[in-house]
């Protein structure tokens, strides 16, 4: 074995007529500082790999990760295992940022052979290796995958994959995705998840962005992570005009960090598109 790869995918939305390269860029960087760090904690000085960016296909974004094996080492099974190691090093922190959602553990108690029973803000526990939480919650691996995972899917993909040339992946849709924060120790955070409507001062007809609502005492920007409607408006299916509203699953993040507050709003699903009588067309 000479080397081995990890593939990115990102795949539906604007990836068919590419991707914003900026995005693109934090995304390579992300996993590239993720995996580097998950080489260093894995491996210390006697790291097996160098990794290099192979390619980025056509057709859909998927750049290849290359863990190209160091000359010295000759031993092939040694080298396979530390790959699968390495790889299932890099999927447990990325599950482990999903099952936090950007709040510190509620609890974490040792398991036994190296692993950690973590208890996330909604009670739900889940077992995860002692390297993957201290690469998660103490060199910054959250904000890394964070990086390459949610945030392509919240501005341009509708689905990520992970696939490992040896070993199993995974793949997250928009929403699953939407989980993959960074976590900000020492921050009051509250979440709430709740049905509302919202009147539309500004939507998004193509591309991606935050569509502007009013719900009724203020106006607030929220990304659309509803991927069929968000089709449907791309492709034509639905139309606008002023005073038109949706009725919809909403999720607002408050976060109260050395005094200063911030809140972030997010669209999990679009359950109803009431049309207004008609005033006109909105701005876009």
């Amino acid at each position: 074995m000479k080397s081995d790869k990890i593939t990115l995918g990102y795949d539906g939305g604007d990836t068919d007529h590419g991707i914003d390269p900026r995005v693109l860029a934090n995304a390579i960087l992300g996993f590239t500082q993720l995996a580097n760090k998950a080489i260093a904690l894995e491996f210390g000085e006697q790291a097996p790999f160098e990794l290099r960016v192979k390619e980025v296909k056509p057709g859909s974004v998927n750049p290849e990760f290359i863990f190209h094996a160091i000359e010295a080492i000759e031993h092939t099974d040694e080298l396979v295992g530390a790959f699968l190691s390495l790889s299932d090093l890099i999927k447990q922190a990325v599950h482990l940022t999903k099952h936090l959602s950007g709040h510190s553990p509620e609890k974490r108690e040792p398991d036994g052979q190296g692993s950690v029973r973590v208890t996330n803000r909604d009670g739900n526990v889940q077992v995860f290796n002692v390297n993957a939480e201290h690469l998660t919650l103490n060199v910054g691996g959250a904000s890394d995958a964070e990086k390459f995972v949610r945030s392509p899917l919240v501005q341009a993909a509708e689905g990520f994959s992970f696939t490992p040339s040896r070993g199993k992946g995974f793949s997250l849709d928009r929403k699953e995705s939407s989980t993959v924060l960074p976590v900000k120790s020492g921050a009051e955070i509250l979440e709430n998840t709740y049905a509302a409507w919202l009147t539309i001062v500004r939507p998004v007809l193509q591309g991606t962005g935050k569509w502007t609502f009013s719900d009724g005492n203020r106006k607030i920007s929220a990304d659309i992570l509803d991927s069929e409607f968000v089709d449907r408006v791309q492709n034509g299916g639905e139309s606008f005009a002023g005073g038109d509203s949706l009725l919809v699953e909403i999720r607002a993040v408050q976060e109260k960090l050395g005094g200063k507050l911030s809140a972030k709003f997010e669209i999990l699903n679009v359950i109803e598109h009431e049309k207004a009588e008609k005033n006109g067309e909105l701005s876009v």
